[in-house]
């Protein structure tokens, strides 16, 4: 599926507004209260029976703090789709950063990839294909690793953001496939290659 970035720009408040990047319908994969990053995946645009990835652009960072309402919205060029507010410390100890979309650490320190939206975890294209990934697999940047679907739009899990490696080795697959997950969720752990 072909992706645009949202506009992204600050009202008069100082709130960061993400804004429609075409016309069309968007189709929200965000809720108030989740975490949005560079990167993440906004929700859905379709133009002319066509559908893209709208994405937040490089630089984008805090929590929705309002969206429109309902399911699919006509949005025009420049409208807003999401306000976002600044993290706070109340924010980071409520879990609100478990959406993000960059690389943490487990307790033994190994790279958890976790859900950017809630849906069906997929590890494979289709039902005779073959898994995307295997446990002890060796992956790199930009590869995809799974899909999330989500009313019947397959969006890839892919692995990439902010402070993943170059290379990793699947050391977990924790979500099993057709796996209804939510934001936040892991779905993966890697351990990184040395070197």
């Amino acid at each position: 599926m072909d992706s645009f970035l949202a506009l992204m720009r600050t009202d008069d408040s100082g709130a960061t507004v993400l804004a429609a990047p075409k016309l069309g319908l968007f189709r929200p994969h965000k809720q108030e209260g989740d975490l949005v990053r560079g990167g993440d995946l906004l929700g859905v645009l379709k133009i002319l029976e066509r559908r893209y990835q709208v994405l937040a652009p490089e630089g984008a960072h805090g929590l929705v703090a309002s969206r429109p309402a309902g399911v699919e919205i006509a949005v025009g060029y420049g409208e807003a789709l999401l306000h976002l507010r600044a993290l706070d410390a109340g924010s980071v100890a409520s879990g609100a950063l478990t959406a993000s979309r960059s690389a943490d650490k487990n307790a033994e320190g190994a790279l958890v990839l976790r859900a950017p939206i809630h849906g069906v975890f997929y590890r494979r294209a289709s039902p005779g294909a073959p898994a995307y990934i295997e446990e002890g697999a060796t992956v790199g940047l930009g590869q995809t690793v799974g899909l999330i679907e989500v009313m019947k739009t397959f969006n890839p899990v892919v692995f990439n953001g902010l402070g993943f490696p170059a290379t990793a080795v699947v050391a977990q697959i924790a979500a099993g496939d057709r796996q209804e997950v939510g934001a936040g969720d892991v779905l993966i752990v890697f351990k990184a290659l040395a070197g």
